[in-house]
């Protein structure tokens, strides 16, 4: 089966990227879009959260996360090797670099290689034109549960606002919102004291493969696609965290 993957170069797409190869999901092309610079993206918060909020997001990532990930290095390790994974980025025979996941030549490729599937990974907003080149579907690991935690860092909101049933994953369409497409699968899982903000999402991410493999088998038996869609008006768009929010949080037990 053909499959496309649109993705960011971070750990989570070398992730998926081994897990398909080692699922036999060998008839890969990869468009890798480029990290953003880190002005760009700090304009791009500020536009959306105001600057108060964006320097303390950068507070937060600068000196918090670091920490956070040593603290975790050896929790994180014995997550993937318990599940036959890892986050070594792979050679992928067919690939192509982007700026951006918008790019012309990204349209390009759909149009040509015409993939029974497109996979999205961390990538930012795609536009319609690039929606409307490719006439399948293109299908989305969201980390966290929507319509209620769109955005980033669902699993962290989710035990902040002190609800643990709702840490979890969904996997949907691409539309032209943010992770606001018809609902294909969502799964729950529990995370331990162990755990914190960086091991999160990777226990997010493998909760999704065992419905992401039902829905790519159904899509090569040529079968339709079960879909909800979010209610609307249901739910917020969440932010990274700040410095401030993430010690208080840290005080009442969420890491």
């Amino acid at each position: 089966m053909k499959i496309s993957v649109l993705a960011g170069t971070g750990p989570s797409t070398a992730i998926l990227l081994n897990w398909l190869l080692g699922h036999g999901y060998d008839d890969l092309h990869l468009v890798l879009e480029a990290r953003p610079s880190r002005m760009r993206q700090l304009r791009q918060r500020a536009r959306r959260w105001g600057w108060r909020r964006t320097v303390g997001q950068a507070a937060f990532m600068a000196g918090i996360v670091p920490l956070l990930r040593s603290e975790s290095a050896r929790r994180r390790a014995e997550i993937l090797a318990a599940h036959g994974l890892s986050d070594v980025f792979p050679s992928v025979p067919h690939r192509i670099d982007v700026r951006t996941v918008n790019d012309p030549d990204v349209m390009q490729h759909l149009r040509q290689r015409r993939p029974a599937v497109v996979l999205v990974n961390g990538t930012r907003i795609i536009r319609t034109n690039v929606l409307s080149a490719y006439s399948g579907p293109f299908i989305n690991t969201h980390t966290g549960i929507t319509p209620q935690y769109r955005g980033v860092h669902g699993g962290y909101w989710a035990l902040r606002s002190g609800e643990p049933e709702n840490f979890g994953v969904t996997l949907h369409l691409v539309d032209e919102g943010v992770d606001t497409g018809g609902i294909l699968a969502q799964r729950t899982v529990t995370p331990t004291d162990q755990d914190n903000f960086e091991t999160y999402p990777l226990l997010q991410q493998i909760a999704s493969f065992e419905a992401l493999r039902d829905i790519l088998n159904r899509i090569e038996r040529g079968e339709g696609m079960r879909t909800h869609k979010p209610s609307a008006g249901l739910g917020r768009q969440w932010p990274h965290p700040t410095l401030i929010e993430y010690v208080k949080g840290r005080l009442h037990g969420v890491k």
